[in-house]
């Protein structure tokens, strides 16, 4: 789905001086999110643009496993595992569903201690469609290079020709049968 990234706020979550581990783990996931949104229009033609994301995923990943929100580590474990399948080639519908998940994990942000239980249940259906679709993605192995480029009805490069003087007097000249 088409997705725009929500506007991740900038400066730190105020702490209260008796802070839980969820309001720390706000703070974390704040931070992440900043990261990931800074670099996710760059995926697609900056090769570096993918190392911050993936260690603020990592850092996701860590502090949700730390709460105990499992739908948010599987989340980021699955953003991560795609943006390293994806290396530079980032398609359009791959950043719609990674804009996607960042959307759905933004939400935690507005949350509190009672709240973000609510939250994490109501947006765990939709942080596993984007596993399951960035999984699935992942898996699916890259064309390689000179492939993407040949139409389909096309059958396989013939053999270049012997050159001549390597056992041959005259070139072979190679004939594809279909």
């Amino acid at each position: 789905p088409p997705f725009e990234l929500p506007a991740i706020p900038g400066e730190p979550i105020a702490l209260p001086a008796d802070h839980l581990m969820l309001d720390l783990f706000r703070e974390e996931a704040r931070e992440c999110l900043l990261t990931i949104s800074k670099a996710l229009p760059l995926l697609g033609s900056d090769p570096t643009a993918a190392d911050p994301v993936q260690d603020a995923l990592k850092q996701l990943r860590g502090a949700a496993r730390l709460v105990k929100c499992a739908p948010v580590a599987d989340a980021a474990a699955s953003l991560g595992a795609f943006v390293r399948a994806a290396g530079a080639s980032f398609p359009p519908a791959a950043l719609d569903w990674t804009r996607y998940a960042v959307a759905t994990l933004a939400g935690a942000l507005s949350t509190d201690d009672e709240s973000f239980g609510a939250w994490a249940e109501s947006a765990a259906p939709s942080l596993a469609k984007a596993v399951e679709a960035l999984a699935a993605a992942a898996a699916r192995p890259a064309p390689a290079p000179e492939a993407a480029l040949v139409p389909a009805t096309v059958g396989p490069t013939p053999p270049a020709p012997l050159p001549a003087g390597r056992g041959e007097k005259e070139p072979v000249r190679a004939v594809h049968v279909d």
